[in-house]
């Protein structure tokens, strides 16, 4: 048993929120019998950091720490840990190193559910560091599954290059030849970290450890790709070493004795492929000379293995140029191997990714390519890929028709038709196609960006975003939406608020790529055909040039596909040379585009500049346009123009199922931004651009709805169309929209002109009936005088009249009083009479005649009253008519007096 380790001193444990320098200490991350590692934050530049603080200072521990700085300062790579910093605080050593969310890979060997292929994907990343590090004449010597920490986004990292050494340097603990004493601690694996006792031993950890590291001799680099077969062949057989887990002065002799071979990993796990068991048996040959002689030549043996990888290398060549990686070329898409992670990790627990990014960083290729590879080398899955285009709801629809298999005509019409109306159809139609075929089910809809800039009707947007909204709304659900769209119109998003926030929850940024990963993007597709680049120096211009310019992928893919045209077929080389002769990357595609035109006679180039201007929308994007547009423009010529453009890889063609025809657009937005001839015939068409725009979709939008009149340009835009029309050639649908938006302007100056002819004539048989009019009311008015001074008469002669008859009543009223007075008389009279009875009798017969006399004056008063009474009515009678007829003659006046009036 190994001899118990000397106590240490303990570090000072560092609390939250201490300071150390300018690190801020936020919480312990681990600890162990070297030391404790801190999360930090770096004050000076806003970072977090991890900071590892080693026991206080000794001998050995000091200079570990340093040779653990310098080496892993000087190995810059992707797949080995960044280094920020190194100090001292309080007698005891640190480093600043960078700060990784994720687990060292021996968590991933308890993991029985790791598919080899991404066990694979780790040990590639791992050989790469490791190849990058050799190459910088840095030997880790301790590789281990705690030395090795996998990121969140999948990506390993080498870690602890504490007892590196410089190849072909004096060992930093004594290389003296022999097998010397050992000294250990274990650790939680029950592997021992072997550390040095007296002036010479063997270093490492004892598990890990080579034969020639055992042995005490120099070791080089295989010592290295010794641990990493120790760590496949215990990946591999479920935690099983090659020796076991035996004393470890049994194990030294064991591994060191060269005579006895390392067991076969088949042994083990008889099942496993046997190209796999070649490459880890070959790690574990205990001569260094039997290995591989470097971990690009294991890359080379491993990289095979990966899905899509086998028999790759050709004379076809591994670079796309200008278009998009298919799922086919999943074998040659590098460079995202840590988004392709993170994606896969986040469609787990999201229904919906939104891969965003700007142009040029290769969101298309990175779907298609990287993550549906991914997805379909750990499940089964159902891909149906799709473009918003011009219909977006046509579009959907031929999903549901592909899914459902019904043919019959009009159904996909119909289904677009009612999809506004039911959104949710396109999601149960998915979950059932899933359910069928007993698998996953992926919607792809790349470069959304289309429905912004290629639907106007703001309804038709709305229904597709929620239905597709309403098919990713339940994590549990087998289905996944995943989305493509340039970064920069991620606000138009916004215009349905759920939809963004789906978006948002599922938003996968694409950055544009690291130096690291153009690299791998440039060389590793090169190396898997069996081809090299000159010389580093070469690659490392190409990189230098284009890792700062915007859209670099697409521009570094299309060098290369014409480096790789031009290269040095013998050799299996891409030379400088050619790299120099297209005068660089910055000039390759402005040249490639210039080389297509100088070939063509002015006629032609003409005919080129008038298709590329319709090809550019008024916003600088590509536009995808009718073929039957381009083709009107010159229908003997265009077809053969865009053919020879189509076969140079500035366009591309392709049928379009929503319009049955074929529609054109540019290869790639790169083409519009590199090519200055381009951006010249932008600038100097930019109105005509904008004009063709708005065009098309008013042409488009009156041709969906069925031409409705009411969708026809009036005012302004009619004159735009006027100035523009003359100079522009145009296809059917725009030509007849033109054709009706004159025709109804035709038709509105018509009835214009008619309307002042008319108008003209009204006014000159309004003056002629003014004049007969003013005629007749000057007669009228005369006549209403002439019958105002007769009501006058007739009033002054009923005045007179009224006054007769007040005269007539006084009259009659004197009578009456003298009645009055006579009846008094006579009833004094009889009174007399009753007095006088004696004497009635003798004036009884005068008395009688008397009293005849006054009942007849009383008759007669009596009738005069009521003569009186029907004089009155009479008067008043007159008076009322004659107050009548003034008003008539009053109204008639005022009415011949309105109708004079101009209107």
């Amino acid at each position: 048993m190994p001899a118990a380790a000397p106590a240490r001193p303990q570090p000072r444990k560092l609390l939250e929120g201490s300071i150390v320098d300018h690190y801020e200490i936020i919480r312990a991350l681990g600890s162990g019998g070297m030391g404790a590692v801190f999360l930090a934050r770096d004050l000076k530049l806003g970072r977090l950091v991890a900071l590892k603080v080693l026991h206080p200072m000794m001998t050995d521990e000091g200079q570990r720490i340093l040779v653990e700085a310098r080496a892993t300062a000087k190995c810059r790579h992707e797949n080995i840990v960044v280094i920020h910093d190194m100090n001292m605080v309080e007698g005891m050593p640190y480093l600043v190193l960078e700060y990784l969310e994720g687990s060292s890979m021996r968590a991933m060997y308890s993991d029985q559910g790791l598919p080899r292929a991404r066990a694979i994907e780790l040990f590639c990343g791992i050989l790469r560091g490791l190849e990058h590090a050799h190459a910088a004449g840095i030997i880790h010597r301790d590789l281990k599954p705690d030395n090795v920490f996998v990121t969140a986004g999948g990506v390993p990292k080498i870690l602890d290059f504490g007892i590196a050494k410089l190849h072909n340097m004096p060992l930093a603990e004594g290389s003296g030849g022999g097998m010397g004493s050992l000294e250990g601690v274990p650790n939680d694996d029950n592997e021992t970290y072997v550390t040095i006792s007296g002036e010479k031993g063997p270093v490492g950890t004892w598990s890990y450890m080579s034969p020639e590291q055992f042995r005490g001799t120099d070791v080089d680099h295989r010592a290295d790709l010794w641990a990493v077969g120790i760590m496949m062949f215990k990946l591999f057989t479920g935690g099983k070493l090659p020796f076991g887990k035996p004393d470890p002065h049994v194990l030294m002799y064991a591994v060191a004795d060269l005579e006895q071979p390392t067991p076969s990993i088949a042994q083990l796990v008889p099942d496993l492929e046997p190209q796999l068991v070649a490459i880890v048996d070959r790690c574990l040959r205990k001569l260094p000379e039997e290995r591989f002689a470097g971990a690009r030549a294991m890359l080379d043996a491993l990289e095979p293995l990966l899905p899509g990888n086998a028999n790759v290398a050709s004379d076809r060549c591994p670079f796309p140029g200008l278009s998009a990686f298919e799922e086919s070329d999943a074998q040659r898409f590098f460079g995202r191997a840590a988004d392709i992670h993170r994606a896969v990790a986040r469609l787990e627990t999201e229904p919906l990714l939104a891969v965003i990014g700007p142009s040029g960083t290769g969101k298309s290729s990175f779907v298609r390519a990287g993550l549906v590879p991914a997805l379909r080398g750990s499940q089964a899955i159902y891909t149906i890929a799709i473009r918003p285009g011009r219909a977006p709801l046509a579009s959907l629809a031929q999903v549901i028709v592909q899914l459902t298999g019904k043919r019959e005509p009009g159904y996909a019409q119909r289904i677009a038709d009612e999809l506004p109306s039911e959104p949710g159809y396109l999601g149960s139609v998915l979950r059932w196609c899933a359910q069928a075929t007993n698998s996953r089910v992926l919607l792809v809809v790349d470069q959304l960006e289309e429905l912004y800039t290629h639907v106007p009707d703001p309804m038709q947007r709305a229904a597709f975003v929620t239905a597709l909204r309403a098919a990713a709304d339940d994590p549990s659900s087998p289905v996944r939406v995943v989305l493509s769209m340039r970064s920069d119109f991620l606000d138009r998003a916004a215009e349905d608020r759920e939809f963004m926030e789906a978006i948002t929850r599922g938003l996968h940024y694409l950055m544009p790529l690291g130096r690291d990963s153009l690299r791998e993007a440039l060389e590793r597709p090169v190396q898997l055909a069996g081809h090299a680049f000159e010389s580093e120096e070469l690659v490392e211009a190409m990189i230098t040039e284009i890792e700062t310019t915007a859209g670099a992928l697409p521009l570094l893919q299309f060098a290369a596909a014409q480096m790789w045209e031009a290269r040095n077929r013998p050799a299996r080389v891409l030379t400088k040379a050619s790299y120099i002769a297209m005068n660089g990357i910055g000039g390759t595609l402005a040249a490639h585009a210039d080389r297509v035109l100088a070939d063509m006679p002015p006629q032609r180039r003409a005919l080129a500049h008038a298709v590329f201007r319709r090809l550019v929308t008024a916003e600088g994007t590509r536009a995808i346009v009718d073929l039957a547009e381009l083709v009107a423009i010159s229908p003997h010529e265009v077809p053969s123009l865009i053919d020879t453009l189509v076969a140079a890889r500035l366009l591309v063609s392709s049928a379009d199922q929503q319009t049955a025809g074929a529609t054109v657009e540019i290869v790639h937005e790169s083409l519009i931004n590199a090519w200055p001839q381009l951006r010249q015939w932008m600038e100097a068409g930019r109105d005509e651009a904008a004009f063709l725009g708005q065009l098309r979709q008013a042409a488009q939008q009156w041709d969906g709805r069925g031409r409705a009149p009411g969708l026809l340009w009036r005012g302004e835009m009619v004159e735009e169309a006027k100035r523009f029309s003359s100079r522009l050639t145009l296809g059917p649908r725009e030509y007849a929209f033109l054709g009706e938006v004159f025709a109804l302007e035709n038709r509105a100056s018509r009835i214009k002109r008619v309307a002042m002819i008319a108008t003209m004539a009204f006014l000159i048989v309004l003056l002629v009936v003014g004049g007969v009019v003013v005629v007749k009311i000057r007669g009228a008015e005369q006549q209403a005088i002439a019958a105002t001074q007769d009501a006058r008469n007739s009033e002054q002669k009923a005045r007179s009249e009224a006054a007769a008859a007040d005269k007539a009543r006084q009259e009659l009223a004197d009578q009456l009083q003298l009645i009055k007075d006579k009846e008094a008389a006579r009833l004094a009279a009889e009174q007399k009479a009753d007095a006088a009875d004696a004497d009635a009798s003798q004036s009884r017969a005068e008395l009688q005649k008397t009293n005849a006399k006054l009942q007849k004056a009383l008759a007669d008063a009596q009738a005069a009253v009521t003569n009186e009474q029907t004089a009155r009515k009479q008067v008043e009678a007159l008076l009322e008519e004659q107050k009548k007829r003034v008003r008539a003659l009053e109204d008639q006046r005022k009415k011949i007096a309105t109708q004079l009036l101009p209107k």
